[in-house]
């Protein structure tokens, strides 16, 4: 039987809105990330789901268990699913970081494309296998998604658009097989929590 994974990147965070890079660095969700995660929660009220997993980094975690709401259910924190490591760069403005580099593939220490895939799929995998037949909710980040989906749909991250804060992206594990539904929606939160 299938399994169903909902993918939500987290809410806004203060370094979202000044563009910076935030990579591993633990940064909570601002008054808009909050609201977007309110939001999401409502959106989602009816929708079934077996367990919640989440990256460590507060901005995940928070947004995972804004979303769970009252529900009682098994909470899975797992490092697989955290961001994409930026090295000496976080915190740098992403136009900054795009001026003394000509990719971020070539700052020293930056954990590449293909690692981010590799414990993505092994996370997520392990997440299909446990709740086989059922659904979870996962919320992670936004480049740690781009590396996930850009494996399942064949291209490279960079070709993969990046994802607005609370968008939601459906896909399903079925017979060794990963199928992406939906991808990259917010159309679930009002016009002024769009970010």
């Amino acid at each position: 039987m299938p399994t169903d994974l909902v993918i939500v990147r987290h809410g806004q965070t203060d370094w979202n809105l000044e563009h910076r890079i935030q990579g591993s660095t633990d940064i909570p969700l601002n008054e808009t990330g909050l609201a977007q995660a309110t939001h999401t929660r409502d959106a989602l009220a009816n929708a079934h789901f077996d367990a919640v997993a989440s990256s460590h980094l507060q901005r995940a975690s928070v947004t995972a268990t804004t979303i769970a709401g009252d529900r009682t259910l098994p909470i899975v924190v797992d490092r697989r699913l955290t961001e994409r490591s930026f090295a000496h760069v976080e915190g740098w403005k992403v136009a900054d970081v795009k001026a003394a580099f000509p990719s971020f593939d070539d700052i020293a220490g930056v954990e590449p494309w293909s690692a981010v895939t590799a414990r993505m799929l092994e996370g997520l995998l392990a997440l299909a296998d446990a709740y086989e037949g059922g659904r979870v909710l996962v919320v992670t980040h936004g480049s740690a998604i781009r590396a996930f989906v850009a494996s399942v749909q064949g291209i490279g991250p960079r070709d993969v658009q990046s994802l607005w804060n609370c968008s939601i992206s459906q896909v399903r594990h079925e017979r060794g097989t990963w199928v992406l539904d939906a991808f990259n929606d917010n159309s679930h939160l009002p016009d002024q929590l769009r970010s």
